[in-house]
């Protein structure tokens, strides 16, 4: 992974990149290389009690989420919402994802886009335990009948907190991973609800696309304003 120029920035953005319209700004780092003790006070209270390598996840989240928003004109720390999310300012969706070796940030205008979900991870195969907690039926045939794809788990993983992260703005409700069907589709996949939530209703179908890289897969999950229209 190269490093870019401070705070261990990496630009372009491979993985990411190509999943999200030229309108949503990106940017990834390896958390290890991030400085928790750079944060704004603000956001160094919120991970204070959190072990080490947490506190680095999240300082390298939060350091991308700000250097793109001051590319879009806002200063400041990036506080959170009662329910631990971030506090975008007022104008601005985003997202930001994180593991242990890979922390990624993105961002746009509210006027182009109502909900932005991002997620990374770790290129392994899912636990069988795991899968079977997260996995639909359909899901689970899916990723089993990928012989040569033997982390597909994984990636339907991704694309489900991909998806989650962006409609949770608009609906303000937690969900179960059993409550939307993921399918491939193209060069990324489709998002079938399950269940009514907010203003979305079942079989209500959003696309997303997903990458992945030796060490790392993303998903990316936007929905632009005439799709929200839609529903």
């Amino acid at each position: 992974m190269r490093r870019g120029q401070g705070e261990g920035l990496e630009t372009p953005v491979s993985l990411l990149r190509p999943l999200l319209p030229r309108w949503a700004l990106v940017a990834d780092m390896d958390p290890r290389f991030a400085n928790p003790e750079a944060l704004p006070w603000q956001e160094r209270a919120i991970v204070a009690a959190a072990v080490e390598s947490r506190r680095r996840e999240f300082a390298a989240g939060r350091m991308l989420a700000r250097r793109l928003l001051q590319s879009l004109g806002f200063e400041g720390p990036l506080n959170r919402t009662r329910d631990g999310t971030p506090a975008w300012p007022p104008g601005i969706v985003g997202s930001i994802s994180h593991c242990a070796t890979l922390a990624a940030a993105a961002v746009c205008r509210s006027g182009n886009c109502a909900g932005l979900g991002i997620d990374v991870d770790i290129r392994q195969p899912l636990s069988s335990e795991i899968a079977m907690r997260i996995l639909t039926s359909d899901e689970a045939y899916w990723t089993a009948s990928c012989e040569a794809n033997a982390d597909a788990g994984i990636l339907v993983f991704c694309a489900k907190e991909a998806f989650y992260k962006a409609i949770y703005p608009l609906t303000r409700q937690v969900i179960e991973f059993n409550s939307v069907n993921i399918t491939p589709a193209g060069k990324g996949f489709s998002a079938e609800l399950l269940i009514n939530v907010g203003p979305f209703r079942r079989g209500d179908v959003l696309p997303g696309r997903w990458n992945t890289s030796q060490s790392h897969v993303a998903a990316a999950v936007a929905i632009d304003r005439a799709m929200l229209a839609e529903f």
